[in-house]
């Protein structure tokens, strides 16, 4: 667990850390979830540390995503490369998150 997470009012930064795998996901879903569907209007993910990414990594942002769209909010993801980028354009996830 080396993640980063910082509220500035209605966006929320998340900076997970190198794994994504379940523990990860587990962690960061008890973090970043109590304050979607709340004032967070954006969320900010920078994937630039993620180096792995397996199906429980794959799930929490599906999942977040739909909870954040539910509220009418926005996931954006960035700095994504390497492995990762290539799970994201496997699975077709880049037709489903914005990714910059």
């Amino acid at each position: 667990m080396g993640y980063k997470i910082k509220v500035l009012e209605n966006i929320m930064y998340l900076i997970p850390s190198k794994k994504m795998t379940l523990t990860e996901a587990q962690h960061l879903g008890k973090a970043v979830f109590p304050f979607i569907g709340g004032h967070i209007e954006e969320l900010k993910i920078d994937m630039s540390n993620v180096i792995f990414i397996d199906c429980r990594g794959l799930s929490f942002l599906v999942n977040l995503h739909k909870k954040i769209a539910i509220g009418r909010g926005k996931m954006v993801i960035t700095n994504v490369n390497g492995f990762v980028k290539e799970v994201f354009e496997v699975t077709k996830l880049v037709n489903l998150f914005q990714i910059l």
